[in-house]
Formats: C-alpha cells, sequence, structure tokens
C-alpha cells in the first residue's frame, strides 16, 4: 500500500546507578508507511518564523501485531511516544549521546502528537511531527 520508510528513534528511560535517571534511544526502522514533511513561514509581531512540519501514516495492516504501547516495549516490534524522533527514509545509526546527532543526517522530526484511528477504509495511527529543526 505505502511504499516508504521512515526510522524511528524511540527514548526509553531508566534509573541510573547514581540515582538519576540515564537515557538510550532503540533505532527502529518502519517500512510501508506515508510521511509527508511540510515546512515554510508565518508572519508573527516579531517577524517571519520558520513553521515545519509533518504526518506519518503507519497502517494498521502490515503493523499492528508488531505494536507495543510504549510502557510495554522490549526492543522486539516498534513503538512510538511524543517527543521520539522521525528521520525519512532507513538511516543504520545509533544515537551515541543525544538525538541532535541525527541533523547531520538531514531534517529530523519530533513527535507531537500520536492518534490510533481504528476506522474507516484505512485503520491507522496518525502522528503529527513538529519539524522546527530542519
Amino acid at each position: 500500500m505505502f511504499k516508504q520508510t521512515v526510522t524511528l528513534y524511540h527514548r526509553i528511560e531508566t534509573a541510573a546507578d547514581t540515582g538519576g535517571v540515564s537515557e538510550r534511544w532503540t533505532r527502529i526502522p518502519i517500512v510501508g508507511v506515508y510521511f509527508a514533511a511540510t515546512s515554510g513561514e508565518r508572519s508573527t509581531g516579531q517577524g517571519a518564523l520558520t513553521d515545519a512540519g509533518g504526518v506519518l501514516l503507519i497502517p494498521f495492516e502490515g503493523h499492528e501485531s508488531q505494536y507495543h504501547p510504549p510502557g510495554e516495549f522490549d526492543d522486539e516490534g516498534w513503538t512510538v511516544e511524543v517527543g521520539d524522533r522521525i528521520v525519512e527514509g532507513l538511516l543504520d545509526y545509533e544515537i551515541l549521546h543525544s538525538p541532535s546527532e541525527l541533523r547531520a543526517f538531514g531534517p529530523v522530526s519530533t513527535v507531537t502528537s500520536i492518534r490510533r484511528m481504528p476506522f474507516g477504509g484505512l485503520a491507522h495511527w496518525k502522528i503529527w511531527c513538529d519539524g522546527s529543526q530542519y
């Protein structure tokens, strides 16, 4: 159905030995999706601002059985959560320190909203992104 691929980076927090919190980013390629990135400008009282974003559609067909809610994700299948990062295409790179490393490979979008849409002719997840990191 859809022929695009995205690489999703999911953030996982774990308790650190020092009592704080550490994080790691898991790379999740997702094949057979629709991703549309947008960019433009908008006028404000302070001048023009870059206004970028995007939308990702992941159909249930071919993906639903592999989905795990964020709290139940164990590096098998896939998950998505607000704050995760999306890169268009297949990226074979593991984040070492910070998701800002991904900017070296092109535009990066941050997941801002997720909606499960189990009705109509195309049951899917609709994921909105802020692409102001472009």
